[in-house]
Parts: C-alpha cells; structure tokens; sequence
C-alpha cells in the first residue's frame, strides 16, 4: 500500500475514521491536453485531458511498477485498462487511485 501524502503538507484523510487514505493501486494514464481559453476563476487556464482516445499507463501495485495501456470509446463509455499483454486489468479491493497526465 502507498499512503497519500495529500496537499500543501496535509495528508488526505478517510471522511469517517480521519485515518490518512491508503493507496492499493496507482495507475498513471498518459494522454493529451489541451490548454483551454478559458480560466478557472484564479487566473489559470482549464486544461482539457483527451480521455476518449487511448494511450499508455504505468501501474504501480504491491511494490512493483507493470506496463499497461487504456482506452476509452467516447464520454458515455468506462474507461477500461489492460495490462502489457492485452489483459483485462483486475483492479483490488480498496482505493485505486488513478492520475492523468499528459
């Protein structure tokens, strides 16, 4: 397990038990983005991840890092994973904790 180390030296913490959150998966998916004229009403732009495509993911699980890829059909389908070989990825118990990014 990965603890979450949370924001600005605070660390997320379960709503009900106030016990820091424990990670069982991470999974980074690798995508586009898009910068958007748009702001988000600090003075930063929106950036727009391209999640109806497919690219590469890094899966990070019991201490050991696998190769794996992702896809998504349009914005009304899941997301779905697999591993290196074309497997569907089983996701564990607890938290996944998935990152996009580009």
């Amino acid at each position: 397990m990965l603890d979450v180390q949370g924001e600005n030296g605070h660390a997320y913490r379960d709503a009900k038990s106030r016990q820091p959150l424990r990670i069982e998966m991470l999974i980074v998916m690798h995508t586009q983005v898009t910068e958007l004229n748009v702001s988000d009403g600090h003075g930063s732009l929106i950036h727009d991840f391209n999640l109806e495509s497919t690219g590469s993911a890094d899966i990070y699980y019991k201490g050991q890092h696998y190769a794996g890829a992702w896809s998504g059909a349009d914005s009304h389908s899941p997301i779905t994973f697999t591993t290196a070989d074309g497997q569907a990825l089983s996701l564990p118990p607890g938290l996944v904790w998935v990152d996009v990014t580009a």
